[in-house]
C-alpha cells in the first residue's frame, strides 16, 4: 500500500465536479436520488472535446469497498455493511453512461440482485455455459471477450445496452470492474489503470478479500489534484460507519480521464 501520509503527488488535469448531487434510476440507488437531471451529469462526465473517443486507449478502472484493517470485500455473496448513501453517491458518478464488468456472483448477490444498472452497458463475465443472462446484460466467457464487449459498445451516438441504442452525449471509453474477488485479482494481473476505493475503518469478518497495492506500482493520488468524488480529505460517518474515498493510479499509466 502506498504511504499514505507521504503520497507521490500528482499533477491531473480535471473537470471541477458539478454540486448538484447525480441521480440513478436502478432499484438499489434510487432511494439516494430524489431529483434527477441528466444533463447536470452528462456536462460534468463528458470528456474533453478535443480528444475523439475512438482515439483513445479504453481505461480500466476498480470501484471497490473494503475494510482498511483486513480489507474484506463481502461474506457469503454478500456485503458486510449496509448501503451506504454517500458511497453510493460516488458509484454513481464515476460509473453512469460507462461499461461495467463484474462476476455473476456480485450481479446475483445484494444490492444489484440479478438487475441490470441501467444507464451503463452491463457485461457479466461467467464461466457457467448454461447461465442465461436477462434482458440489458451481456455474457463474456472470458476477459478479453469481456472487454471486447465493454469496448464495443460505444460509438459517436451512444451506446448499446444489449436490447437497444441509448442515446447519449457522453462516449468516453471508460469501463468499470466491480469485482468480487477472483474479477478484481484479474482486472490487477491484467493491467487496470486506476482504483477507486472507498476504504471503511476497522476490521469485519469476511471471506472475500482486495489484495493490497504495492507502492512499487501504484501513486496514491492526493484530494487536492483531482475531484471531490475520486478522493476526499475528511471522513464520512453513515450508520455507525467511518469511511473515506481514495484513488490509486497506476505508476506507468500515461493516460488521464478528465
Amino acid at each position: 500500500m502506498p504511504d499514505q501520509h507521504h503520497p507521490t503527488q500528482l499533477s491531473l488535469p480535471y473537470n471541477k465536479p458539478h454540486t448538484k448531487r447525480c441521480t440513478l434510476l436502478s432499484r438499489f440507488e434510487a432511494h439516494t436520488f430524489p431529483q434527477h437531471n441528466n444533463a447536470i451529469l452528462a456536462a460534468h462526465l463528458r470528456p474533453r472535446a478535443s480528444v475523439s473517443p475512438r482515439m483513445q486507449k479504453p481505461i480500466i478502472s476498480l470501484v471497490v469497498a473494503y475494510t482498511r484493517v483486513n480489507r474484506v470485500i463481502g461474506i457469503r455473496d454478500a456485503l458486510p455493511w449496509p448501503r451506504l448513501q454517500a458511497d453510493m453517491r460516488r458509484f454513481a458518478k464515476l460509473t453512469y453512461y460507462h461499461a461495467i464488468i463484474m462476476g455473476r456472483k456480485t450481479f446475483e448477490s445484494d444490492p444489484i440482485n440479478s438487475s441490470p444498472l441501467p444507464h451503463r452497458r452491463n457485461i457479466v463475465l461467467s464461466r457457467n455455459p448454461v447461465w442465461i443472462p436477462p434482458q440489458g446484460v451481456l455474457h463474456a466467457f472470458d476477459w478479453d471477450e469481456a472487454l471486447l464487449l465493454a469496448d464495443s459498445g460505444f460509438g459517436a451516438a451512444g451506446y448499446h445496452d444489449g436490447s437497444r441504442m441509448v442515446r447519449t452525449p457522453l462516449c468516453n471509453r471508460h469501463i468499470f470492474v466491480l469485482g468480487g474477488q477472483s474479477v478484481y485479482k484479474l482486472a490487477l494481473d491484467r493491467g487496470c489503470q486506476w482504483v477507486f476505493a472507498t476504504e471503511i475503518d476497522g476490521q469485519m469478518p469476511g471471506d472475500s478479500f482486495f489484495p493490497e497495492l504495492p507502492s512499487s506500482e501504484w501513486d496514491r493520488v492526493p484530494p487536492s489534484d483531482c475531484p471531490r468524488h475520486w478522493a476526499s480529505e475528511h471522513q464520512f460517518r453513515e450508520k455507525g460507519y467511518t469511511f473515506s474515498f481514495v484513488t490509486y493510479k497506476r505508476k506507468d499509466h500515461p493516460y488521464l480521464l478528465f
